[in-house]
Formats: structure tokens, C-alpha cells, sequence
């Protein structure tokens, strides 16, 4: 097991890891961020022309007051761009498509996504509350004032309007909660990466710490410890897969100099051994030596040579 871990974690993969980690990090935060972007954008331009509706219905039940009191072409004018203006963007925020801004800007946009249920309900109820007022509308534009019908649309027009501006009303509501919910959802999403990024740095610290630091301040100390003589310690180091070879390195040199280190003390214990027994034996020759030739009266020791065994002058 230990040699499997020493294969697959190293300084150099946890290094690799770490730089992938945060790359994926970065590029999915930055993702986030600029999708969060888009919508907010998109979310504040269907804010924006939903809230133009309502703006435009209260617009047409003045111009078809307008129409009543002053018959003339430049009111009937008005209320006819401004009932179309209102059914293009309905049909715009509804199914898609290009719409007139206010200051003339085109701007398209783009289906409702089908998980917006609720919002897509909400405009059918107004395209239903529409579908019963335009009617009236057009009859206003295409009768006299003194007819009956334009009497009835008119009644119409103002009856009808306020329950139009109410369902719309509704819809603005649903795009401001459907915006700050997508909000929400990117500033969890950053929650969630900046507390993932905390724990990662934390566990960074403690992989450095206990599986770096803390080894290495352990071979310094082994490394004394072979300076000052000590080669009968074994060192068993356990960290990341370059500092467990670096540790098996240092414990084999320290057994082979220990091995070296005995192996000398046992040479230098025989050469004294060898040169010690001349030496004794010369001692003890010399002892023999004198005990076979005590010194005479009044004279030396004997010339070698010069008598017998049983000590009779030599001849003349």
C-alpha cells in the first residue's frame, strides 16, 4: 500500500492537481458570472418592454378618451400606433422576434424558456384580456364618435382597460421575481465557489504542512543526527512520493555508512592484534636470557661465544 501511495500522490501531481483545480475554478466562476451577466441583461430588457405595456395601455385609454373629445386624424393616428406597438411586443414577450424600442433601437428576443410556465400563462391571460379590448379599439378607430357603436366600444375601451393593465401588471411582477431568482442562483453559485475555494486553500495548507514541511524539518533533523555520529537511528520519514525516496536514500547511505564505519573499527582491531604478539615475544625471550646468564663477580656477562654450556675457559 505504501509503495501504491508513493506511485500515485507527488509533489510535482499534487502541484499538476492543484493547477487544474484552480483553472476549473476560475473558468467555471468566470462562466457563471458572465451567464448571471446575460441574464440580468436579457431580464431587464423583458422588465423593461413588460413595463412599457403597461405604459401603453394606459397610453390607448387616453388616446381613445382623446379620440371621443376631439375627432381628428392625428389622435386617431396616435391610438392606432400605439395599439400596434402594444400587439407586437406582446407577441415579441409571448412567441419571439424583433420589436421597436422606444428611441427606435431594434432588439430581438428570444422564445420563452419552457420552464417559465408561470410567466407563459400569465401572458396568455393578458393576450386573452387583449383579444377583448382590440376589438373595441378598432371600432373606435373606424366609426364616427355620434354612432352607436363608437359609443359602445368607447365603453368598452374604458371597462376593459383597467383588467388589461391588472394582468399585466402581474406579468411584471413574475419577470422582476423570475430576475432576482436568477440572481440568487449566481450569488449562491458564488457562495458555493468561494467557501469550495476556502476549504481547498485550507487543505492545501495541511497536505503542505504534514506532508511537506514536516518531513523536510524531519530529514534535517536526521541529516544532524548522521553529522554528529548517530548511524544506529533508522529514519522512517512518511510524506509526499519525492520526499519518501529522498527519506529511503538518506536511510540507505546512513546503513552504509554504518556498515563502513564497523567494518574499519574491525580492521583497526586486527592490525593491532597481529602487532602486538612480536612484541611480547621478544619480551619474554629477553627474560629467558637473563636467567640463563646471571651476571659474575667482579665482571660482565660472558662474551657470547666465548665459553661452553658448563663454564670452562677457552684455551689461551
Amino acid at each position: 500500500m505504501q509503495l501504491v501511495y508513493k506511485e500515485s500522490m507527488t509533489i510535482r501531481r499534487l502541484r499538476l492537481v492543484a493547477l487544474i483545480g484552480a483553472i476549473l475554478f476560475i473558468g467555471i466562476s468566470v462562466a457563471v458570472t458572465l451567464w448571471g451577466l446575460g441574464a440580468q441583461r436579457d431580464d431587464a430588457l423583458l422588465i423593461n418592454l413588460a413595463g412599457r405595456q403597461r405604459m401603453l395601455i394606459q397610453q390607448m385609454a387616453l388616446e381613445s378618451l382623446n379620440v371621443q373629445i376631439a375627432d381628428n386624424p392625428v389622435s386617431r393616428r396616435m391610438l392606432r400606433e400605439t395599439a400596434d406597438l402594444f400587439e407586437q411586443t406582446l407577441d415579441a414577450l409571448a412567441y419571439g422576434g424583433a420589436i421597436q424600442m422606444t428611441e427606435g433601437r431594434p432588439v430581438t428576443l428570444s422564445p420563452p424558456d419552457q420552464h417559465d410556465a408561470e410567466i407563459i400563462a400569465q401572458l396568455d391571460r393578458v393576450r386573452a384580456a387583449w383579444d377583448e379590448l382590440h376589438p373595441a379599439i378598432h371600432i373606435l378607430l373606424e366609426n364616427e364618435p355620434q354612432s352607436a357603436a363608437f359609443a359602445e366600444a368607447a365603453n368598452a375601451v374604458e371597462t376593459l382597460s383597467p383588467a388589461l393593465l391588472a394582468r399585466m401588471d402581474e406579468a411584471v411582477q413574475l419577470y422582476e421575481a423570475d430576475s432576482e431568482g436568477k440572481v440568487a442562483f449566481v450569488r449562491n453559485i458564488q457562495i458555493s465557489f468561494l467557501a469550495s475555494a476556502a476549504i481547498l486553500l485550507i487543505l492545501a495548507f495541511a497536505i503542505i504542512e504534514y506532508r511537506v514541511l514536516h518531513p523536510i524539518a524531519r530529514l534535517d533533523e536526521a541529516a544532524r543526527r548522521i553529522g554528529r555520529g548517530d548511524l544506529g537511528t533508522p529514519i522512517s520519514i512518511s510524506g509526499l512520493g519525492e520526499l519518501d525516496r529522498l527519506a529511503d536514500s538518506l536511510d540507505e547511505m546512513r546503513a552504509r555508512l554504518k556498515d563502513s564505519v564497523e567494518a574499519q573499527h574491525q580492521r583497526a582491531g586486527g592490525i593491532g592484534s597481529a602487532g602486538g604478539q612480536p612484541r611480547r615475544n621478544a619480551r619474554q625471550a629477553q627474560r629467558l636470557g637473563g636467567s640463563a646468564n646471571p651476571p659474575r663477580p667482579g665482571g660482565g656477562n660472558p662474551a657470547p661465544g666465548r665459553g661452553g654450556s658448563g663454564g670452562h675457559p677457552a684455551a689461551g
